[in-house]
């Protein structure tokens, strides 16, 4: 193996050097058993970071937890070995317990920066390594195999400055992120007040009136189109699955196309459409409505409930309506004890929603569609920036690029 490493130090950038991971990483052993210790600790567990983004997202007591866990030390990196496919790694700013389903990581004394190791664990090189794994259902990284594998380690100077640099990545990305999040709530705060008259727009006086969803149009229903029919152009498609994976409230983009054989035998939908989710896995799954609003032809898939509306009814604030919390919670109680839930146009005429006259409805939906492009331009500046830092990642951490030291 040595031999091996010599050979690739060749051509390696000056001061770095190639090692096997057990030469500069430690992987820590120190456990607290939950069942008879009785320090009050945070746990972590894998649910509890969010995958590829090293962010935790909750934890629980150490206290209400009987088995034994692995425990972790301020600015070390914690990595979760079980499906390492799934990114699950956290820089630790505390000290504290993680599931035995992670490692423990640090560099050995003097030989290299920890925020360096985390984003090295990061890179797609170190999690194809993990992918070998043991197990097939439950595959788990095997440390036997890694610790002997070959990694390229810069001097811990440019560690540092590699790690500095990615870090004010990190701290855009999270802000951003905050930002982001911040924005959506208040938009879905904004949809809950708007679309069902608890608030009301300046000049609008009028009464709203409530309606059952059958008076406002003409239900049909989508012709199944299976995954196997699926193509990656053609003419675009909504299935019952995009409506609750893809979409929020209204159509902008297509996620699904079927070739023109397929479109023959499907339903077509057209613009002043309101698309339901006619099956689900879960309770919020089913139901959901979404508008399509577009010029395009596009045809909808089997298990979608499709209502074509009346003139007199704008279809995205209909959409809008349809998702705030009184409607839902009428929606969740057809759905209520079934494992997979199945919802038909049956169900759904007799549903009541909160509607104002045509032109208050249009300037509620101009108004959102306004605070929509605000958080669509946010996201889209948040996902150029984790490209930036994923091309970063793999520039810096193979020496491609170099930072003055």
């Amino acid at each position: 193996m040595m031999k091996d490493i010599h050979k690739q130090n060749a051509t390696v950038p000056e001061g770095w050097v190639y090692a096997m991971f057990e030469e500069f990483i430690n992987k820590r052993k120190e456990k607290h058993n939950c069942a008879t210790e009785k320090e009050d600790i945070r746990c972590f567990e894998l649910e509890h970071i969010e995958a590829a983004t090293g962010r935790l997202i909750g934890s629980v007591s150490s206290l209400k937890q009987k088995s034994i866990k692995n425990r972790f030390k301020s600015r070390d990196v914690v990595f979760g070995k079980l499906r390492p496919y799934l990114r699950k790694f956290f820089f630790a700013k505390m000290e504290g317990i993680a599931s035995s389903e992670t490692w423990v990581l640090s560099f050995k004394e003097n030989m290299g920066d920890n925020l360096f190791l985390y984003y090295l664990v990061q890179t797609d090189d170190f999690i194809e390594r993990c992918n070998r794994t043991t197990g097939t259902k439950m595959p788990r990284a095997d440390w036997a195999l890694l610790s002997k594998e070959v990694f390229l380690f810069p001097a811990i100077n440019e560690q540092r400055k590699i790690a500095k640099l990615l870090y004010t990545w990190d701290k855009r990305i999270e802000c951003l992120s905050k930002l982001l999040e911040a924005k959506r709530k208040v938009c879905d705060g904004l949809i809950e007040q708007l679309c069902s008259g608890k608030v009301r727009l300046s000049g609008y006086k009028k009464e709203w009136k409530m309606y059952e969803i059958g008076a406002l149009g003409k239900f049909s229903k989508g012709k199944g189109v299976s995954k196997d029919q699926l193509t990656k152009t053609g003419f675009p498609c909504v299935r019952y699955g995009d409506i609750y994976t893809k979409h929020n409230f209204f159509i902008k983009n297509f996620y699904s196309f079927i070739p023109d054989e397929v479109a023959r035998e499907s339903r077509e939908i057209r613009r002043g459409t309101v698309l339901f989710a006619g099956s689900g896995e879960t309770l919020e799954d089913i139901g959901k409505a979404i508008a399509y609003d577009g010029e395009m032809v596009a045809y909808a898939g089997g298990d979608v409930i499709i209502l074509e509306v009346k003139r007199d009814i704008n279809s995205i604030f209909l959409s809008l309506a349809l998702n705030t919390n009184k409607v839902k919670q009428q929606i969740r109680r057809i759905g209520e004890g079934h494992s997979v839930v199945h919802l038909y146009a049956s169900d759904l005429k007799h549903i009541k929603v909160f509607l104002p006259e045509k032109s208050e409805q249009d300037a509620i939906a101009d108004f959102l569609k306004v605070v929509d492009k605000e958080i669509e331009i946010l996201g889209n500046e948040l996902t150029c920036l984790k490209y930036q830092k994923t091309a970063l990642i793999k520039t810096l951490l193979t020496g491609q690029k170099r930072i003055a030291v």
